[in-house]
């Protein structure tokens, strides 16, 4: 969350409300983060706002350290200071929390701030409502559509009511099989709905159209109307149900659901046309579905007008056509694959435009993880943390791949160091790791303790055994491909730069 233009005291209760919400695990701001400092024995950590509230230091006395701190600027505070961030880490992710999250920025607002609400959970709340708003308008449109050329073709009731229920029991059968299997709807299965009703439609249709230009009416004409097409109905839906599974042997999960799932939905689309539309049929209603009858309208004469036409110039036809496949093989060789999650939103959207502000002002808001991994004890040699640094300062540079901001338990170690170097002339502070292990070890021994505390950013940095460590990477958002290069190169880097066996 960043806020914008406000007053120290409004940020703390936000803070202070923040973390009060059921499902936060904490919230940090320039409220309540700990900066270490060199005690009369002891180094020891504190909090930098408890002074001013305590009216040991002004405002400007620490507006003036933590814009000297590298480990807040960035992070919790711009370079120019114009904007501060709660960083809020969660238990657990719903749609109530988020929209809690957004009430109390909202609320912030009226006192003054410009606040923004932003990060993977947001992301995935605004796009899981988009898709609910996508069906409730694109839904109610197909079924517009089909009922319009349904009735086009038929100027029937019933003939827009059998292609409508076919419809209805794909889609119904479809997403119960994808409920009970467990699946998600996300941004690539939310088009599984429009599909299935695009695709289920043709059966019933073609069924309902044959059954029409029988001579006799009922059962005995639904028969010969099946016999005439239901084996052609049968091979088009196994090569529409093919294309479509072709799709479920794609390593990306989405995508492999939404080809299983719709090669399910044009399976069930045939069963629920063979299955509901003859005992219709066969119903003994004086009006009822026995009774539709084939009307040649406009449309009838408008499609015999085509066939003619195209049955006439047969050769400027496949000239056509084979201009038109030229140009698809032009146009799929300039096709990009990229996701980029910013440009999927709309840009007046509110994470849209928290998104850019705090890519902006700050660290950004999407982060790569570096997990490192050695045996136990591996990150309290000098030799370990000394490749991880190296390769958090190459990262660091990568400013062309959105690189904005690097954390490791490195930068806990090097402020210990420069407090420790500093204690009597701050004009001798080194911010680096020290020299020889029997340093370091004593600077574990700080760590140690501080990572005893619930809140305490040591623990979400390295393993209780040392073997593992972290390296948070803070990315502006951008294209995928972008943030892959350079994920792969750095774990290249990572294998290079780290002593072996990591």
């Amino acid at each position: 969350m960043g806020v914008q233009a406000g007053e120290p005291l409004i940020e703390e209760k936000l803070t202070e409300d923040l973390g009060d919400l059921p499902g936060v695990d904490h919230a940090v701001s320039l409220t309540n983060a700990r900066n270490v400092y060199q005690g009369p024995v002891e180094v020891y950590s504190w909090a930098p706002y408890e002074w001013v509230v305590d009216e040991e230091r002004t405002v400007a006395e620490f507006a003036a350290e933590v814009l000297a701190e590298p480990l807040f600027i960035d992070n919790l505070v711009s370079q120019d200071a114009a904007t501060t961030a709660i960083v809020v880490t969660l238990e657990h992710r719903d749609e109530k929390l988020v929209e809690s999250l957004r009430r109390l920025a909202a609320e912030t607002q009226a006192d003054g701030f410009e606040a923004h609400v932003a990060g993977f959970p947001v992301e995935r709340y605004d796009f899981a409502k988009l898709i609910r708003e996508d069906q409730q308008l694109f839904v109610p449109l197909i079924v517009l559509v089909i009922a319009g050329v349904s009735f086009l073709l038929f100027w029937q009731v019933w003939g827009v009511v059998l292609p409508l229920a076919t419809v209805a029991l794909s889609v119904t059968l479809t997403m119960a099989i994808a409920a009970w299997t467990g699946r998600e709807l996300n941004a690539v299965t939310s088009l599984l709905t429009p599909v299935i009703m695009v695709v289920s439609v043709a059966v019933s249709m073609n069924l309902c159209s044959a059954y029409t230009w029988e001579s006799d009416r009922g059962v005995p004409a639904i028969a010969r109307a099946w016999q005439k097409i239901g084996l052609a109905c049968l091979f088009t839906t196994f090569t529409t149900a093919i294309g479509f599974g072709s799709l479920a042997l794609s390593e990306v999960p989405a995508i492999r659901d939404f080809g299983s799932l719709s090669a399910t939905g044009v399976a069930i689309s045939y069963l629920a046309a063979l299955l509901l539309l003859p005992p219709l049929f066969g119903l003994a209603w004086r009006r009822g579905p026995a009774s539709l009858t084939a009307r040649p309208g406009s449309l009838d004469r408008l499609l015999t007008w085509i066939a003619g036409w195209l049955e006439r110039r047969y050769p400027v036809v496949l000239v056509i056509a084979a201009l038109v496949v030229i140009l698809a093989l032009v146009g799929i060789a300039r096709i990009e694959v990229e996701t980029d999650i910013l440009a999927q939103l709309p840009q007046g959207s509110d994470l849209a435009r928290a998104t850019r502000v705090i890519d902006r002002e700050l660290g950004g808001v999407n982060a790569v993880e570096l997990l490192l991994q050695g045996e136990e004890g591996t990150f309290r040699q000098l030799e370990a943390l000394q490749g991880l640094t190296s390769l958090q300062a190459w990262v660091s540079q990568r400013s062309d791949a959105g690189v904005r901001k690097t954390f490791s338990v490195v930068d806990a170690i090097e402020r210990l160091h420069e407090v420790k170097t500093g204690r009597k002339d701050p004009a001798m502070a080194v911010r680096a790791l020290p020299d020889d292990q029997e340093t370091l070890d004593y600077y574990w021994g700080i760590l140690d303790r501080a990572a005893s505390g619930r809140d305490s950013p040591v623990k979400l940095l390295i393993s209780d055994d040392a073997a593992v460590a972290r390296l948070s990477v803070r990315l502006q958002a951008g294209k995928a491909s972008v943030t892959h290069g350079l994920i792969q190169e750095l774990v290249a880097e990572a294998r290079q730069r780290l002593p072996a066996g990591i």
